[in-house]
């Protein structure tokens, strides 16, 4: 069998992402501009690979360099991602599943992918991704008994495995993206409107059923779910979870302005005050490599039954992978092995997981998750 699944961008997701089709029995060939990058994944993973600029190979080179695979999975950094992503998609693959976090909307893809006949399935990683499907599974359950979704919710952390990092943080992360989420306005729907809120403006805490008691706060992580499902009588939104107390810390960065991108003068030199906190947080979280990803979905019909699943996953030792590495690999790579299955078929254009969920596809996602060892943990309905 050739070549089935061609993996764009090798930092970490895609690297793991290559990984974990491996493991599903997925013939990939990787593709990054750095060389050196790919030939280490060639000798590591024992893949085929390409070195190549998306932003600058022509699609005959791009498509050349895929091996004839029909399937691309795709993970660009987020300044850049949306335009790789376009070009991937144009370069003729029948399907593209893409993990890239942008601030484009990823259903923008939707006219581009039509053209060129290609399914394409955004935001396929942890949150948005699996969080996505879920609710969507639970949309679909809501649509059968003729009830309708009064609150949807998801909860969310990638956590350090002790609680005596820094912050409760784990260096897995881009320090200066998990900054960027304390001061970016979060999008959530209220009342069935969609409004914006400061993160730390909308705070709490929650218990997540058999893990423990979270602080929470509002996250941007809605994405396509604003757009592609029926709005609830309450509210939708996604919250970011973290270690009691980790909040007044970071309240008192930004109370301090540390948080801000506007230059001030140290020492007669120009600098953003995110930039020094993210440059010393990455430096101290060095020491804190091993991870834990808490994800809590729960979505209640207005007649107060309730749908809910929650996940608590560990550093992977045996693959070396951190968590929030597993959980959202984990995810594109099944997407991409249920895609090559012909199992999911939602056509040419741009679709969330939230649609699979709704289509009653979630099954061939979960099962491949299953057997990479994510298995959301379903709650007793109610």
């Amino acid at each position: 069998m050739g070549v089935e699944a061609a993996v764009f961008g090798c930092g970490r997701i895609g690297a793991g992402t290559a990984a974990l089709l491996k493991e599903l029995g997925v013939d990939v060939v990787v593709v990054d501009r750095d060389c050196g990058r790919v030939r280490e994944l060639e000798q590591s993973l024992g893949v085929e690979g390409a070195c190549l600029d998306v932003l600058h190979a022509g699609r005959e080179a791009l498509r050349s360099a895929c091996r004839g695979a029909s399937v691309a999975a795709t993970a660009f950094p987020g300044s850049i991602g949306f335009e790789c992503v376009r070009r991937v998609v144009e370069a003729g693959f029948s399907g593209v599943v893409d993990v890239t976090f942008y601030r484009e909307d990823p259903l923008a893809l939707g006219e581009v992918a039509g053209e060129a006949g290609a399914e394409v399935y955004v935001d396929a990683g942890l949150a948005p991704g699996l969080s996505n499907l879920l609710v969507g599974e639970a949309y679909a359950r809501f649509t059968r008994e003729g009830v309708g979704v009064r609150d949807a919710v998801v909860y969310v952390g990638g956590l350090s495995a002790s609680r005596d990092c820094p912050l409760g943080l784990a260096g897995t992360w881009n320090v200066r993206d998990l900054l960027d989420e304390y001061v970016r306005p979060a999008r959530l729907v209220r009342g069935g409107e969609v409004v914006s809120e400061d993160p730390l403006a909308l705070t709490g805490e929650v218990e997540v059923p058999g893990v423990g008691r979270f602080e929470y706060f509002v996250s941007d992580g809605l994405r396509t779910m604003l757009s592609t499902l029926p709005r609830p009588e309450g509210v939708m939104a996604e919250y970011t979870l973290r270690y009691p107390g980790h909040l007044a810390a970071v309240r008192v960065l930004k109370d301090l302005g540390l948080l801000s991108e506007e230059l001030v003068i140290a020492n007669g030199v120009p600098v953003k005050p995110v930039d020094v906190v993210a440059a010393r947080l990455e430096e101290v979280l060095r020491g804190c490599r091993e991870d834990r990803v808490v994800m809590y979905v729960r979505v209640e019909g207005v007649n107060g039954s309730e749908v809910g699943w929650v996940l608590d996953v560990g550093f992977d030792s045996r693959r070396g992978l951190s968590a929030m590495t597993l959980t959202t690999s984990g995810t594109q790579a099944s997407v991409v092995k249920a895609l090559l299955d012909g199992k999911l078929g939602l056509g040419a254009g741009a679709h969330g997981l939230e649609e699979v969920g709704v289509r009653g596809l979630s099954k061939h996602v979960l099962e491949n998750l299953r057997l990479l060892g994510v298995e959301p943990r379903r709650l007793p309905s109610r």
